[in-house]
């Protein structure tokens, strides 16, 4: 077995699990480490199953676990964080790296230290002690950046986890996503909001307010079969989600327009199988009385497109709201997960019509 770390967007580490069980991947001895703004998920796989964590979405980084639970020291026995097993585990984790990122022999590494709360050792003299047993143990590697090898020191609740990271930034952010704009989810974030889908292949998918296709782009790469629409009112993240459709090779029918509008998606009413967004936050609509006109403006026109058993995912800041919106038009909705973003609270919330399949649920 190996013993592999996922790291995650804070609040993210449970969904990473989910996911984990929905794309039958076996794991074992599964535990989540809190790191600052971020979660650390450790889980124990086949060694022949390292390769199919690399198709997992939510995920931000993957490590081979080279050493956990070390009890941290202080610094006049920083030794401890390297005992004679670092040098073969080590070893053992580099054929995963160099396979995976298509890399020959490595001669240059880095460490990189993380942590949950300041401790009483720093950061500094732990990635020394490391960089000093590594340039000891390995006469022809070299401390530079950037590196080939990159191990990382994850610091919580006073024990250490070291891990030898087997992604590069690309796993992270896509290579699809040059084209940003402010507010636009991260990819494994968005990730995270399918998976409360429960996303399947051939379904026609709607996010009436786009930005820049993220959540659009997140489905299609993993369904291509899904007939795929988007509409933001914003020309220019129109263009820019076309330029990121374009490099992800996903399919997508954009329209410009109000998406709360009774003219837009004409002739789509009782097609949709799944109208996903990313609803405002309240920073363009401030007042708690414009959010809630717009809510329920929007699950109104919304409802209609949806085919029987069609449902709604939508991501917001203010559930209490949807809830609210909801009950009044017809609908049940049921919070899923909870999630940070861009320093926001927010939640996952499934919307369904009256005795679809949500209702069902419960």
């Amino acid at each position: 077995m190996q013993r592999v770390a996922l790291l995650t967007a804070e609040d993210v580490g449970e969904i990473a699990l989910d996911e984990l069980t929905q794309r039958k991947i076996s794991f074992a001895r599964p535990s989540i480490i809190r790191i600052r703004n971020q979660d650390l998920v450790v889980v124990s796989v086949e060694r022949k199953a390292v390769a199919s964590l690399f198709g997992l979405r939510v995920i931000e980084d993957i490590f081979a676990v080279l050493e956990e639970g070390v009890s941290l020291p202080d610094e006049h026995k920083l030794h401890r964080l390297t005992p004679r097993t670092l040098r073969e585990r080590t070893l053992e984790a580099l054929p995963l790296s160099r396979r995976q990122r298509g890399k020959k022999a490595s001669t240059t590494f880095w460490v990189f230290v993380k942590q949950d709360e300041d401790h009483a050792v720093w950061r500094r003299s732990i990635a020394e002690q490391l960089v000093g047993f590594y340039s000891g143990t390995f006469a022809r590697w070299t401390a530079r950046e950037p590196a080939e090898v990159e191990v990382w020191a994850f610091l919580s609740e006073g024990r250490a986890l070291l891990g030898l990271r087997l992604t590069d930034v690309t796993f992270r952010q896509r290579r699809y996503k040059r084209d940003e704009r402010p507010g636009s989810l991260r990819p494994t974030l968005a990730a995270a909001v399918l998976l409360a889908a429960q996303p399947g292949d051939e379904e026609v998918v709607l996010d009436p307010m786009c930005g820049v296709g993220t959540l659009l782009l997140e489905y299609g790469i993993a369904h291509p079969d899904a007939r795929l629409i988007g509409c933001d009112r914003d020309r220019h993240a129109l263009a820019l989600a076309e330029a990121n459709a374009e490099r992800a090779g996903v399919t997508v029918s954009f329209q410009h327009g109000d998406a709360t509008t009774a003219e837009m998606f004409s002739g789509l009413e009782g097609e949709v199988s799944l109208v996903v967004c990313n609803l405002p936050f309240g920073k363009q609509f401030g007042a708690h009385q414009d959010l809630m006109v717009l809510y329920r403006r929007a699950l109104q026109r919304w409802r209609g497109l949806l085919k029987p058993g069609g449902r709604m995912v939508l991501l917001t800041s203010r559930p209490n709201l949807i809830h609210q919106v909801a009950g009044r038009s017809g609908l049940v909705a049921r919070d899923k997960y909870s999630i940070m973003v861009q320093g926001i609270r927010a939640r996952v919330v499934t919307v369904a019509p009256t005795g679809g399949s949500e209702a069902d649920e419960g």
